[in-house]
């Protein structure tokens, strides 16, 4: 994006330490601010314009989600007036790490169907904004609830031990059939891509310790078709645990699918996958 977003790392200084002090009474307060997006919208876009996104973009989120510890958002844009995508950014207004996870796209693509799970907090409007080749903004938004607060806190699903072990492994696969309707034709697949990492968000306790467990999360991906760069994601605490990448992608490229991920600790996870029909 331009010049005037604000990195991750800024927003987790500038939003994940406040959240963490919160005193007890506001953490467990079922509400939604409004006022949320009044103070993050400067803090990550400056004074740019965001235009409705209506007719352009959609935005796929349930209205109340089965495990906030893990849930699908994805969006679907369909840019018009010779218009390319650039970028694609969800942002959680009241997860301690508001933006959550931003796609950057480099094939002059007009339209687009991706997503990924996301940790939501508490109750929150979620948001996806798509940036054009032109710089113009675009946004479409959507109220997810929450049974409770707190998903940030919550104990990681996965043993640590077993998640150590794990740590980087990936899955890779075709699921057009499976997921939703993205209009695929013989060149438009969609894929879905696996990462088995404890995402841990700096927030959560080892319940026998009783010692908060130090963030690690994934950072980055690149996913290459052959020699042309499908998309790089910046991630963020708010990715789930064993974070799910959803993506349409073309056919017709040379050479195996190669993805790189690198996490907050600066490991390197790297594999090549020949693309397969599910898993």
């Amino acid at each position: 994006m331009s010049g005037k977003f604000i990195g991750l790392g800024k927003l987790a200084g500038a939003f994940g330490f406040a959240a963490i002090l919160m005193s007890g009474s506001q953490a467990q307060a079922n509400v939604v601010s409004t006022a949320s997006w009044d103070d993050l919208k400067p803090a990550i876009f400056g004074n740019r314009t965001i235009h409705d996104g209506k007719n352009m973009v959609t935005l796929h989120a349930p209205y109340r989600a089965e495990d906030q510890r893990t849930v699908p958002i994805s969006a679907s844009v369909n840019l018009s007036e010779g218009r390319k995508l650039k970028t694609v950014t969800f942002i959680v207004d009241e997860d301690p790490v508001p933006v959550a996870a931003v796609f950057h796209l480099d094939q002059q693509r007009e339209r687009i169907s991706i997503g990924a799970n996301l940790r939501l907090n508490g109750p929150s409007l979620v948001r996806v904004v798509v940036e054009d080749s032109q710089g113009e903004l675009f946004m479409s938004e959507a109220l997810v609830k929450v049974s409770g607060l707190g998903a940030c806190a919550s104990p990681p699903i996965t043993d640590q031990d077993i998640a150590s072990k794990n740590l980087g492994r990936m899955n890779f696969a075709d699921v057009t059939e499976l997921g939703r309707a993205t209009q695929a034709t013989s060149v438009s697949h969609r894929a879905r891509l696996e990462i088995q990492h404890p995402n841990t968000s700096g927030m959560q306790m080892n319940q026998i310790t009783l010692l908060y467990i130090p963030a690690r999360y994934i950072e980055s991906v690149r996913i290459m078709q052959g020699e042309t760069k499908v998309l790089d994601m910046d991630g963020s605490i708010s990715l789930a645990e064993n974070p799910v990448v959803e993506f349409d992608y073309r056919m017709g490229g040379t050479g195996p699918f190669e993805v790189v991920a690198k996490d907050s600790d600066g490991t390197v996870f790297q594999k090549k996958f020949e693309i397969l029909q599910g898993f």
